[in-house]
């Protein structure tokens, strides 16, 4: 997964919702993103090599060309979802790391059509996926069993509208001084002890880090920034803040129907 970030000039805001529509189109995208500061927004993208990635990079600037001021783009290398706490008073944090290795090579086409099924709705049952793929119901939960066992289907999560609760939500980009396994588990540690960040990206490119965290003003956003910048005052070389106004999931995998 790659993620694309873009700073527009000259665009009105009709221009960014067409852009934005037009990208929704392009297959290979996941992701789009509308902020305001630097970026204007930002694409996340699969793709299996960097023609392909230049190819759906062509595609993501067409609808909106000679407006793109700056483009940045940074490779995702893993993620770490924490419990969702911040909606109770508890900060244990259980994370789970999603690597970037492919097992792609020993799925078949039913693995796949599971997969797409599970990811349009992860609450659909094994009846109707049976009905979808032509397997039954008992052949399909021994299939999704073994994705499980695989770590191909690393769980299931409900997904919040965190602005209906009062939150808004931030990426923290983090550029480390000298990055090291050693260091980024022990601030990706630091950042889940928080209790604002429920997910953390570790990247290759211009950021190092991505936070992904909620706030529910400016100072409690703050706050949290200064206690992980003072207590990695001599490790974190800069940080940038995105606001996320709004995150349209376009496809959760890169395969087709």
């Amino acid at each position: 997964m790659y993620i694309v970030y873009l700073r527009f000039f000259g665009a009105s805001r009709a221009d960014e919702l067409k852009w934005q529509s037009s990208c929704a189109r392009i297959r290979g995208v996941m992701v789009i993103a509308q902020s305001f500061g630097r970026w204007n927004g930002f694409v996340a993208v699969w793709a299996r090599n960097p023609g392909q990635l230049e190819s759906v990079i062509t595609e993501i600037s067409q609808s909106i060309a000679g407006k793109i001021e700056e483009m940045q783009i940074t490779t995702r290398l893993n993620s770490h979802y924490a419990t969702l706490s911040i909606l109770h008073d508890s900060t244990q944090k259980i994370c789970r790391s999603l690597s970037t290795t492919s097992s792609e090579s020993t799925l078949d086409q039913k693995d796949y059509k599971i997969l797409r099924c599970l990811a349009d709705d992860a609450r659909i049952s094994a009846a109707s996926i049976s009905e979808k793929i032509s397997l039954s119901p008992t052949a399909v939960i021994s299939r999704i069993q073994k994705l499980e066992e695989r770590k191909i289907i690393n769980g299931y999560r409900a997904m919040f509208k965190y602005s209906k609760l009062g939150y808004t939500q931030f990426s923290v980009l983090f550029k480390l001084v000298q990055p090291s396994s050693a260091l980024c588990n022990k601030i990706m540690k630091g950042l889940f002890e928080t209790g604002c960040v429920h997910l953390v990206t570790r990247y290759l490119g211009f950021a190092d880090f991505d936070a992904r965290c909620y706030a529910r003003s400016l100072e409690e956003l703050d706050s949290l920034i200064a206690g992980i910048r003072d207590k990695f005052v001599n490790d974190i070389l800069q940080f940038e803040i995105v606001p996320l106004l709004s995150m349209r999931y376009v496809d959760h995998l890169p395969i087709g129907q």
